[in-house]
Order: C-alpha cells, then sequence, then structure tokens
C-alpha cells in the first residue's frame, strides 16, 4: 500500500514540475507580459529625463535690501529699481539632486539731488552663486517645485558713468567706475519651482534669502526667467 503511494505521489510532482517547464517556455508569464510600473515619482521622473538633465536659464533678478534704510531710500523715492537679470546653469544627474551655478546682477538708480552722489550715480548688486537643491514632492513632468542652500559671492558697487568730454553725454566713449563698494557673501537658503512646456522649453520663479547675521546687508532676492535644455 505504501509503494503505491509513494508512486502516485512521484507521479504526481514530475507531471507539476513538467507543466510548470512548459508553461514558461511556451508562453510569457504575466510579469513579462506587463513590465513594472516605476514604483516612484522620483523614479519616473529620472526615466523621463534619460537619468540626467542639464539646462540654462536667464531672467529677472531683483535683489531687496532690509535693513531700514534702504526701505526709507525707496520709500522717499531717492533710490529707485532698475531691471537686473540673471544666468544659470543647472545640472540635475542624480535626481531629485540638483546643483546650480549662477550669476546675477541687481541695478538702482539714485534720484535724489540732495544725496552723498551725483544724480547719475547707479548701485548695483551682483555676483555668483553655488547651490545644492532637492525636488519635493508633489511632483511632475511638468511642475518641479525645490527647496536648497547655496553660497552667494556678492559685491554691492556704487559708481557712476564717466563721460571723455563732460559736457557731452552724447558721447560714446563712456565708462563705469566705482565710488565705494562693500561685500556681501553669505549663505542663502532658497526655493521655487519649474515649470516644463515639453522636453525643452522651461519656466522659472525662485526667491532667495540670505543668512547674514549683519542685518545691514540681509537681503532677499526673487527672479523669473525662461530657459530650454541642453543635454
Amino acid at each position: 500500500m505504501r509503494t503505491k503511494l509513494r508512486i502516485i505521489l512521484y507521479s504526481s510532482f514530475t507531471i507539476c514540475f513538467i507543466q510548470t517547464g512548459n508553461a514558461q517556455t511556451n508562453m510569457d508569464l504575466p510579469e513579462n507580459k506587463y513590465p513594472r510600473k516605476p514604483r516612484t515619482t522620483y523614479h519616473m521622473l529620472r526615466q523621463y529625463n534619460h537619468g540626467y538633465s542639464s539646462s540654462l536659464f536667464f531672467g529677472y533678478h531683483q535683489t531687496f535690501f532690509l535693513n531700514d534704510f534702504f526701505a526709507q531710500q525707496i520709500k522717499k523715492e531717492n533710490i529707485s529699481i532698475s531691471p537686473g537679470i540673471y544666468g544659470t546653469y543647472r545640472l540635475e544627474v542624480l535626481f531629485p539632486f540638483i546643483a546650480e551655478v549662477s550669476w546675477y546682477s541687481s541695478r538702482f538708480k539714485v534720484s535724489d539731488e540732495n544725496y552723498t552722489f551725483p544724480d547719475d550715480t547707479q548701485i548695483r548688486h551682483r555676483g555668483g552663486e553655488l547651490a545644492a537643491m532637492l525636488a519635493l514632492l508633489p511632483s511632475s513632468r511638468f511642475l518641479v517645485p525645490y527647496f536648497g542652500l547655496g553660497y552667494q559671492y556678492g559685491t554691492i558697487v556704487v559708481g557712476r558713468m564717466w563721460y571723455q568730454d563732460p559736457y557731452q553725454h552724447e558721447d560714446t566713449n563712456e565708462t563705469y567706475y566705482t565710488l565705494a563698494d562693500s561685500k556681501t557673501s553669505t549663505p542663502i537658503w532658497k526655493c521655487g519651482f519649474v515649470v516644463s512646456f515639453d522636453k525643452r522649453w522651461r519656466l522659472n520663479a525662485e526667491y532667495k534669502q540670505s543668512v547674514k547675521t549683519n542685518m545691514t546687508k540681509s537681503f532677499n532676492q526673487i527672479s523669473f526667467g525662461f530657459g530650454f535644455r541642453i543635454l
């Protein structure tokens, strides 16, 4: 009796093994038919960018100093804000981690006749920046918010235009020369978002804040720009 049971069990296992082998040989299993979907949004975006992406951005940039004197001069219209510019190279290799290198220049014009400097004096806040950011959730192909930290190498420059002929301001031979300058280099934190219209064209908006303890030189910055993917 026991011998018969053993023969039946061995026969059953052999048949199941052969049937399973035939099934794997002659047809795809479900996991081969239907590829696994990306498990996370970050994984999906990394695949969408083929693992890496780099972009150039250009646009409007402006600095606002947080000390009371600056606020009073703006309010009295002794200092007026002129459009500034910025340029950024942004690299995404291990998304959601993002690195970038930037250059910026914000401009102000002195318009008070009784001010310390002449009426054609201009004030510029310019410099460079290195930063690292982290893309935040929820992110998508079309909208990626982010937060980051960085360091700005900045300088406030006070200067005016110098003309070859002081009585003829239309002279094309003009040079900008410095009357005074002061360093504003500081760590910063920043946040913003990138809107992608397609795989090439992008829009970027950003807010930055210095963490400098010297309130005279503390500032925040805003920027809006368009960009395009180069890799």
